[in-house]
């Protein structure tokens, strides 16, 4: 195969695996130097070499590689273009930045390369195995990658980050909701309960259910967690004594923009007496950015954490 030796000028938008020229930078002469094809075309990234800092692309249907310098290149488009994804809400054939990734970002090929990701496995309760086509990594529950947006695994309602409800499916849980079971949710004629940690939704006449998670209930029906734990109690006097704490409080630390201090309260106010102590312990240790609140919570309710830090 030709090599290309001298660099292209201008600069460049970086497009996951792809790059397109940004015409409007290049001089006159420049402009009349470059094909129609760089001009219209997005070239394929085949290889980087992070000796020389250069990125070498490809059209279709020309064997000539030409090089590009790391300078010319940004990388806002990709950022656009790639959602974070929790490791353990990965799917297979997934394409995942490398450069996201802690442990493979240092691969030679992480700066243009997108990984392929063939299975998920849950080696142990804190780690995930993740096994991508070329290479492998154990990441702790709750690792942040970022994932190509590709349209058979997110939701295609407006901007929509989140996830399909299946694989296939076009829409998210909550956009996938009919107008019906919304509306039965504002006249009050659906039931809320706990399950595994999740939100069972039952239509009252048993024509609709789901389930969701905290995030997704409070999405879906225009709720605070807060109002979200009052509907988990309505109608069902019981609750108070059968209530779950871990439940909650795993509701709490998966959710980190929807915590309030009464959702914190709540938790502890609902909880044995005599489980306050491991729970605080356990809430700070998963969540250290609720520390304050935990504390002013422990202040309120009169018991002294004495957590040795």
């Amino acid at each position: 195969m030709a090599n290309q030796e001298q660099s292209l000028p201008g600069r460049w938008h970086r497009n996951g695996e792809s790059v397109r020229l940004i015409f409007d930078n290049l001089t006159t002469g420049q402009q009349a130097a470059t094909s129609a094809t760089m001009r219209d075309t997005p070239a394929s990234i085949t290889d980087y070499s992070p000796i020389t800092g250069r990125f070498a692309l490809q059209w279709p249907n020309d064997p000539t590689y030409y090089w590009v310098n790391a300078s010319q290149m940004e990388d806002n488009m990709l950022d656009q273009d790639t959602v974070p994804v929790k490791v353990e809400d990965l799917r297979p054939g997934m394409r995942v930045d490398l450069e996201s990734c802690p442990y493979l970002n240092k691969e030679p090929s992480a700066i243009w390369e997108f990984a392929i990701v063939d299975t998920v496995e849950r080696e142990t309760e804190n780690c995930i195995l993740v096994q991508y086509q070329e290479q492998a990594a154990g990441y702790p529950v709750g690792t942040l990658l970022k994932v190509r947006r590709d349209p058979e695994f997110f939701c295609d309602h407006g901007d929509c980050d989140r996830l399909t409800k299946e694989d296939g499916a076009k829409f998210c849980l909550v956009h996938d909701l009919d107008e019906t079971f919304i509306m039965l949710y504002a006249e009050q004629h659906l039931r809320v309960e706990p399950l595994m940690g999740r939100f069972l939704v039952t239509a009252l006449d048993g024509s609709r259910q789901r389930s969701f998670t905290l995030e997704e209930f409070v999405a879906a029906f225009g709720v605070t967690p807060t109002q979200a734990y009052d509907e988990w109690k309505i109608g069902d006097d019981d609750n108070r004594d059968n209530f779950d704490p871990g439940q909650f409080s795993k509701l709490i630390a998966d959710s980190p923009a929807q915590i309030r201090q009464q959702d914190v309260f709540r938790l502890f106010d609902e909880c044995a007496e005599a489980d306050r102590l491991a729970l605080y312990d356990w809430l700070v240790t998963v969540r250290p950015d609720l520390r304050l609140e935990a504390d002013t919570v422990a202040a309120e309710l009169d018991f002294n954490p004495a957590v040795p830090w």
